[in-house]
């Protein structure tokens, strides 16, 4: 997963080939669906693991029994101080947009981790621990927009980006 999550969050869904995914992995076609049962699922867990990983980078350093200001203040420190340790960028704005596209199963994994606000269910979770080709930089920037936009683009919600 660790190699495959980059090309996914780099790449989208779409621009991400099989012999990228290979090349990347050291597996054949064959081994790749011997794990996965399609492209698709391979996607949703690289998302899965890409947002974790972004996540868990978020939390470092917060302290649990510091008040709720405290915390917020250090996870916003950590935004900036701490991009997301796979390549691409924020992966619930790719994945977004990238999903707007009609891919169902990965919108319905952005629209959980932002319902969330956590990695998502099968995951350790919290307290343990326009794209196509062009790579982003992290989850900071317009922050507000940036989550209105992959909102409105997992929801089907009609927008300005549409």
């Amino acid at each position: 997963m660790e190699a495959a999550a980059p090309i996914f969050n780099q790449h989208g869904y779409e621009g991400s080939s099989l012999n990228a995914l290979m090349e990347a992995t050291g597996l054949k076609k064959g081994g790749i669906y011997r794990h996965f049962a399609s492209k698709e699922e391979l996607a949703a867990e690289a998302f899965d693991y890409t947002w974790e990983a972004a996540w868990n980078a978020r939390l470092l350093h917060v302290d649990e029994k510091a008040n709720g200001i405290e915390k917020l203040k250090q996870l916003i420190t950590n935004f900036v101080e701490h991009r997301s340790p796979v390549a691409g960028g924020c992966p619930i704005l790719n994945t977004a947009i990238d999903a707007a596209d009609g891919n169902p199963v990965l919108r319905a994994r952005v629209a959980k981790a932002l319902r969330l606000g956590e990695p998502l269910a099968g995951h350790r979770g919290a307290s343990s621990g326009t794209r196509r080709n062009a790579p982003r930089s992290g989850c900071q920037g317009s922050g507000d927009a940036d989550r209105g936009l992959a909102r409105r683009r997992s929801h089907d919600e009609p927008g300005p980006a549409q």
